[in-house]
């Protein structure tokens, strides 16, 4: 009876902590943060800051700090806005040696703000709608700066050299890219499918990128990566696509998932309740 009581207690622990959210862990630790900011406690939010900081191992983790509406004003104005970030900036020099600070700075700060922006669409749209307006100028000029930013690196540096700069530097450059008019996408797409062959992108990523091209010029997306979400209803549907056998050919050969539990998982489509009509 002992050794039952013993399994059904481990039982219980594994299944806790399959089901455990680390985001979850994450936005009570901001709120923890802002509750701090909001009642001028600074020095206790920084430290908390800190701490979470301290837990996290890459540099992607520790911005995620910045994607958190209410802790804005706070990373950017504040006394500690510049300790805090430094924080980062250490961390992306241990995983991406990089000799230019200034490419390393731009780098973080244009993922940063490529990022941020768009993430908190969705946290306005749920707490504060009236704001969505105001959010989206600042979004805008946010991806104007990124663009320039992005376009004079792409320019500047030769395709060889562009893999010197490191992974999370490419990959800033391309989600900007990513989120910029199809003149840029086009311009730039061969370069970036010159870097998947020299391993310093994903193929996986680069899809992304193909699918909004090929929808921007009237044709069918080939990965099905190209999702419509309404921000009011939060139902989704994807955008015109081959058909279901051929983009799961197509998302096998770059290491993507089968299409069904892609749409599954992170929009709440169903294939079965979808008609196929480019079959």
């Amino acid at each position: 009876m002992g050794k039952l009581k013993y399994l059904l207690i481990v039982l219980f622990i594994l299944v806790f902590l399959k089901g455990f959210n680390q985001d979850d862990t994450d936005k009570s630790c901001f709120d923890s943060i802002a509750e701090k900011i909001i009642n001028n406690r600074y020095e206790d939010a920084y430290s908390q800051i800190n701490g979470f900081l301290l837990k996290k191992k890459t540099t992607f983790q520790k911005i995620e700090l910045y994607y958190y509406p209410p802790l804005d004003n706070f990373l950017n104005n504040s006394i500690y806005k510049n300790k805090i970030f430094n924080n980062i900036l250490g961390m992306y020099y241990k995983e991406y040696p990089c000799e230019d600070s200034l490419i390393a700075n731009n780098c973080i700060k244009m993922y940063i703000n490529d990022q941020k922006y768009r993430r908190f669409k969705t946290w306005y749209y749920k707490n504060l709608p009236e704001k969505i307006d105001s959010i989206k100028k600042e979004w805008d000029k946010a991806d104007i700066r990124n663009k320039i930013i992005a376009s004079d690196y792409l320019d500047k540096y030769k395709v060889d050299e562009l893999s010197k700069l490191g992974k999370f530097c490419v990959y800033s450059l391309f989600m900007v890219v990513q989120h910029s008019p199809y003149e840029i996408q086009k311009k730039y797409f061969p370069i970036f499918n010159y870097l998947v062959k020299k391993e310093m992108l994903s193929a996986s990523t680069l899809a992304l990128m193909e699918d909004r091209i090929l929808r921007k010029e009237g044709k069918l997306q080939k990965y099905g990566t190209q999702v419509y979400c309404n921000n009011i209803t939060n139902i989704c549907i994807p955008q015109p696509h081959i058909s279901i056998d051929s983009m799961n050919f197509y998302r096998m050969k770059v290491g993507l998932s089968n299409i069904c539990i892609y749409w599954r998982e992170n929009f709440n489509i169903d294939c079965d309740s979808l008609i196929q009509d480019n079959k």
